[in-house]
């Protein structure tokens, strides 16, 4: 039996590494977004003093790459923040709902054992 891959490898281009790296994107990495291409952030490099956001289209193709390296006075613009919040906001909020549609099942599992 094969074990089903949850995640897809993209490659892309650090202008400032000056290298191509790949990254893991999860298959569900699209669900929420209603609109495409959209943005999925990280940091990256020997200090994680490079932000890379990649856009994404609905078929999980890179479709853009936009590098900024990180200053130690000048880390995230107030638009980056709300940015990076909005998304870590939406993020923790599908993931309080998967947790509790795992545990109802969870708990009608255990209903459905007991006679």
């Amino acid at each position: 039996m094969r074990e089903k891959k949850d995640h897809i490898c993209r490659k892309y281009y650090c202008r400032i590494c000056n290298k191509e790296h790949i990254v893991k994107l999860g298959k569900n990495i699209c669900e929420g977004h209603d609109r495409y291409p959209f943005h999925h952030i990280f940091l990256h490099g020997d200090l994680k003093n490079i932000l890379t956001t990649l856009y994404i289209d609905k078929d999980l193709q890179i479709r853009g790459v936009d590098i900024q390296e990180l200053i130690d006075d000048d880390i995230f613009s107030k638009e980056q923040m709300i940015s990076i919040t909005t998304k870590l906001m939406k993020e923790i909020e599908r993931l309080r709902k998967e947790n509790a549609k795992l545990l109802d099942e969870i708990n009608k599992l255990k209903k459905n054992q007991k006679y």
